[in-house]
């Protein structure tokens, strides 16, 4: 190793080496190679073998050796523990895988195993990158299509709407977005709520049988035949009354002895009687 130009050149020797040969190549004060030797341990370097002979700050900076005492890097395994931190284990359905592995995080390892330790912070990442968020509650949603679905569309006017609310139900909805979920339920309450009924038929009416009456008869439509009036009556002058001559007494009856002439002149007599009866009554 030549160091400040080319005034003065340094000999590394096996004995400070942590691991691998060395060969030195002489400078122009120097003409020995030191040949390789047998390369360090861990335990050398655990012992501080080799720090005292460096110093410990050469042994412990970025790129140099390294001491078996270092501890390792758990910077990776602190940011993954960060992200745990900002999750919400209610939220999901297997948040305890990420538990088991923010669990076997062991504490205390040293430089020798930083490999491990990184395994530590990688099985947490994979672990939250495989988290499953829980569903939204869809209770509210479910009791208002049951609601819904109690009721028959055809006695309203407005069902349409209804149905649409439950069409744009969306059932992908996780956990996070619960608000959008109670949005649904609420459009389908509103839906319902704002149902209009049908106006009811008006029903024919139905003819009612009557019972067979005997009915009066009516009275004839014709018009009644118009009955001449009944003139006043006129006082007609009563004609003087004729006298009529009395009869004339029969001087004498045939002595024929015929019964029908008989018969005849009683009956003359009886009428001519009766005549005058009449006449006199009416003058009366």
């Amino acid at each position: 190793m030549q160091t400040n130009g080319s005034d003065y050149t340094a000999k590394i020797f096996t004995t400070n080496c942590y691991r691998g040969n060395v060969t030195v190549t002489p400078g122009r004060y120097n003409t020995l190679t030191e040949d390789t030797s047998t390369e360090k341990t861990a335990e050398e370097f655990a012992n501080g073998t080799v720090a005292n002979l460096l110093g410990e700050a050469f042994t412990n900076g970025n790129g140099f050796p390294i001491l078996g005492s270092s501890p390792a890097d758990y910077t990776a395994v602190d940011a993954a523990l960060a992200e745990v931190a900002k999750r919400n284990r209610d939220d999901y359905t297997n948040f305890s895988d990420v538990d088991a592995a923010v669990n076997a995080v062991v504490r205390g390892y040293d430089r020798t195993r930083q490999s491990d330790v990184d395994a530590m912070a990688q099985t947490i990442l994979n672990a939250l990158e495989h988290l499953t968020r829980k569903g939204a509650n869809y209770a509210d949603v479910d009791a208002a299509i049951t609601k819904a679905n109690a009721l028959n569309k055809d006695d309203y006017t407005n069902f349409a709407a209804v149905q649409a609310a439950i069409d744009a139900v969306d059932r992908t909805k996780d956990i996070t977005k619960q608000s959008e979920v109670d949005a649904m339920a609420a459009a389908i309450q509103r839906a319902l709520a704002a149902l209009e009924k049908k106006p009811a038929p008006t029903a024919a009416p139905t003819a009612v049988p009557t019972a067979a009456s005997t009915q009066a008869p009516q009275e004839s439509t014709a018009p009644a035949a118009t009955q001449a009036p009944t003139p006043a009556p006129t006082t007609a002058p009563t004609a003087a009354p004729t006298a009529t001559p009395a009869p004339q007494a029969v001087s004498a009856i045939p002595a024929t002895g015929d019964g029908a002439n008989i018969a005849l002149l009683w009956v003359m007599l009886v009428v001519s009687g009766g005549a005058a009866l009449w006449i006199g009554r009416k003058k009366g």
